[in-house]
């Protein structure tokens, strides 16, 4: 077999889906699907649950992901995440798929354009100082609110969070929507993936 062809193994939650997407690349030249060692690893990505897989996925294999999110923050995530590329769903036939599983076979990025519409518009609220950032985030949190959204990130629930910071509930649903306002966040989803992309480096 030839060291140009690029192995890859499709990830999707839904069967269908799954299906089809191989069906895109099955006759693809220079590609093999593959059910392990991939090179690349084309994967759906939803909600914050497939920034996290896209995470695990990117530890070990070049990403392709694949979402129907139109969300900035989860977007920018997803690249954050791991992904070299990102995909929306109804935006890519086999021609932009082989691409995107090209371009991250070398390393390289690749966007649909309604992802990089999304971005450039995130992108334009962040500060000049750290583009990654939407101004003043990261510091508009109180300490005992980043306690909570740290805790919320793990997927603690209210009631675990009031245990572990001896608070009561009360509280702590108090600080959640504290914590939605500063954010600008719709949900606890929300505000996770938002803390996710724009919260405080990590060490």
């Amino acid at each position: 077999m030839s060291a140009d062809v690029v192995r890859v193994q499709v990830r999707e939650r839904d069967a269908v889906l799954e299906l089809g997407v191989g069906a895109l690349l099955r006759d693809v030249e220079g590609i093999e699907l593959v059910a392990d060692a991939p090179d690349v690893v084309v994967a759906g990505a939803a909600g914050t649950e497939g920034v996290r897989e896209v995470e695990r996925l990117a530890a070990a294999h070049r990403v392709v992901a694949l979402t129907s999110e139109d969300s900035p923050a989860l977007l920018v995530g997803t690249v954050r995440a791991g992904a070299h590329a990102v995909l929306a769903h109804g935006c890519f036939g086999a021609a932009e798929l082989a691409a995107a599983v090209r371009a991250a076979a070398r390393g390289e990025g690749y966007l649909s354009p309604p992802v990089v519409t999304a971005l450039v518009g995130w992108l334009h609220g962040g500060s000049p100082e750290s583009p990654g950032r939407s101004r003043g985030f990261g510091h508009s949190l109180t300490p005992r609110e980043t306690e909570v959204m740290e805790l919320m990130a793990r997927g603690w629930s209210n009631r675990r969070i009031a245990s572990e910071l001896y608070i009561s509930e009360k509280t702590v649903k108090n600080h959640v929507h504290q914590i939605y306002r500063r954010l600008k966040a719709d949900d606890r989803e929300h505000a996770v993936a938002r803390w996710r992309v724009l919260g405080p480096a990590r060490s």
